[in-house]
Parts: structure tokens; C-alpha cells; sequence
């Protein structure tokens, strides 16, 4: 359970990363 919490997190900072790119490229 604890390795799965990570890869969650993981997918969640990779998320925000990838928003943040797009709000980039908009520009």
C-alpha cells in the first residue's frame, strides 16, 4: 500500500508538471 501511495503522488506531480507545460506552449 505504501508503494502504491507513491506511484499516486508520483502521478499527481507528473499531472501538475504537464498542466503547467501546456499553460507554457498556450502562450
Amino acid at each position: 500500500m505504501i508503494g502504491m501511495s507513491k506511484i499516486i503522488s508520483e502521478m499527481s506531480i507528473a499531472k501538475e508538471e504537464a498542466q503547467i507545460v501546456e499553460l507554457k506552449t498556450w502562450k
